[in-house]
């Protein structure tokens, strides 16, 4: 007999949101959603969050153990499977024991000789990030991912994709500040060049440019130390 679901969504969105509004990255985000699924989803051994390339390869995105990491490549060789179909019929995939009757024969093969795992859950991860990505979950032990868990699996799965847009949004807007930050420390050391040496705008940059380059410094850093020194000494 499975869990309730609902200490699951608890669980799932209490832990997801705190890394989320701790300010961590969204690659802390897919850590965290891979671990938490095998910890709480029955018969979830390994898990991974894997991102379909335009060549059809599989980017693995995080994982929880060598044997996760390993059916990404499998996947990918094979040219069919849970993440795959997922991702392209945009619905759940559920395998339960690949040594019978499973949709995916190549698949089938390659993972009953290179691999302990006999099932297979697959969820599609809506977000808006633009990249087209799974939830991948896998089973040592056939029947185990049962409809039932296969269920609750699809509660996590609508939590992680939350959670990564989430994540995602969180660090588009810090790059933007960042970049922001930026501009006006370029922007103030172009004025202090410009009124030190009595040079054009254009003729600053070039200065600032020239010496980021030699230094190998970003033109922010360069920028900051520039304003920096000269703020110590007036």
């Amino acid at each position: 007999m499975t869990s309730s679901p609902t200490p699951l969504i608890r669980t799932v969105f209490s832990e997801l949101a705190d890394r989320i509004y701790g300010g961590d990255s969204t690659q802390d985000v897919l850590d965290d959603a891979v671990h938490l699924t095998a910890r709480l989803l029955p018969g979830a051994d390994h898990v991974c969050i894997s991102t379909l390339m335009p060549d059809r390869s599989l980017l693995t995105r995080a994982a929880t153990d060598e044997v996760a990491l390993h059916m990404d490549a499998l996947e990918t060789e094979a040219q069919e499977g849970p993440c795959l179909d997922a991702i392209e019929a945009d619905a759940v995939q559920r395998d339960p024991d690949i040594a019978r009757n499973t949709p995916w024969p190549r698949l089938q093969r390659l993972v009953l000789g290179r691999t302990p795992v006999r099932g297979m859950l697959g969820y599609r991860l809506l977000t808006d990030t633009g990249q087209q990505s799974a939830l991948d979950i896998f089973s040592d032990r056939p029947g185990v991912l049962t409809t039932d868990v296969a269920d609750q699996g699809a509660l996590i799965a609508s939590f992680v994709s939350v959670a990564l847009t989430a994540a995602g949004r969180r660090d588009t807007a810090d790059d933007l500040r960042r970049g922001l930050d930026d501009d006006r420390e370029v922007g103030k050391a172009v004025g202090l060049l410009m009124a030190s040496h009595r040079i054009p705008e254009e003729r600053a940059m070039a200065l600032l440019e020239e010496v980021s380059r030699t230094t190998g410094e970003r033109l922010a850093v360069v920028a900051r130390d520039l304003t920096e020194r000269h703020g110590r000494q007036s």
